[in-house]
């Protein structure tokens, strides 16, 4: 083996090793001052997400955020941030996805916490690599749960891959019938015996689906005891890329989240971003840190 090849491992290796437990993982050297006409905050950006944050500090630099709107607000659940006024975001996402080359930075513990910073981008069927897109970022607000809550909402994030594969089961003629009865139940609203007889298809499905390779959603200790203790946007998880949190102003965020709001979760009240710019961790321990 030539020296560069030992070198590019060597590298390699010491990365791993920084994203393998959470507070490597969540290791903060720069970070972002963010001036919004609600108040100011400051989001710390990861070392574990070169990419994301590289890419987050060049449009800070730019001034790429100057006067852009916070454009979309859901309670409790996240913050959109980005967006140029006068502008759709599906709109803006469909003209700028393949000017994207932020692929997928996914670490098992960077997830959708209370104050996590996440890259937005299309959905799967549009974009089925995951590419971040450059510009437009969320804020989790998210909300403690308990287990119970923590099971609905992973039914939810797997519903969509179980649904397809029962419409498939349910037309081999082994399986025809179910329809019938499903649609029945579902007509004479007999609850509880569609439910039943959904998890009796689901629990079908499952071998079928680790078959082909997928993986349901599940979450891990560490979710959940962040989830429980903390709180945050489960659903998101390894979906969308976590690179930074905000490390202080979380109440002007939280603030934000109690606007009124409109069609598609648009504030009322146009919410700008001012102006926003980089400060080193020695910066942010002398002005900022308490």
């Amino acid at each position: 083996m030539n020296i560069k090849n030992i070198f590019f491992l060597l590298v390699f290796f010491c990365f791993l090793c920084s994203c393998s437990n959470p507070k490597k993982a969540c290791k903060i050297k720069e970070y972002v001052v963010i001036e919004s006409s609600e108040g100011n905050f400051i989001i710390g950006l990861y070392e574990a997400t070169p990419k994301h944050k590289n890419n987050f500090i060049n449009n800070v630099n730019n001034q790429i955020y100057d006067s852009t709107l916070v454009y979309s607000v859901v309670q409790n659940g996240i913050v959109k941030m980005g967006l140029a006024k006068n502008k759709e975001e599906n709109e803006y996402l469909n003209q700028n996805y393949y000017n994207s080359d932020l692929n997928s930075e996914i670490n098992p513990y960077l997830i959708n916490k209370k104050a996590a910073v996440g890259m937005w981008r299309l959905p799967n069927e549009k974009n089925p690599n995951k590419f971040s897109d450059t510009k437009l970022f969320y804020i989790c607000e998210g909300m403690k749960v308990d287990e119970n809550i923590l099971n609905t909402l992973l039914a939810k994030r797997n519903a969509p891959l179980i649904a397809d594969y029962i419409s498939v089961l349910l037309k081999e003629n082994e399986y025809l019938h179910f329809e019938d009865s499903l649609d029945y139940y579902k007509a004479n609203n007999m609850n509880k015996e569609w439910t039943s007889l959904y998890l009796q298809l689901t629990e079908k499905v499952i071998p079928r689906i680790e078959k082909d390779g997928k993986k349901l959603f599940e979450l891990n200790n560490y979710q959940k005891e962040i989830y429980t203790s903390i709180g945050g946007v489960p659903i998101y998880d390894y979906e969308y890329v976590v690179f930074g949190e905000v490390v202080k102003g979380m109440e002007v965020v939280e603030s934000i989240t109690r606007v009124k709001t409109g069609l598609y979760n648009k504030p009322k009240k146009d919410i700008y971003i001012l102006n926003s710019n980089i400060i080193s961790k020695k910066e942010f321990k002398k002005n900022y840190e308490l």
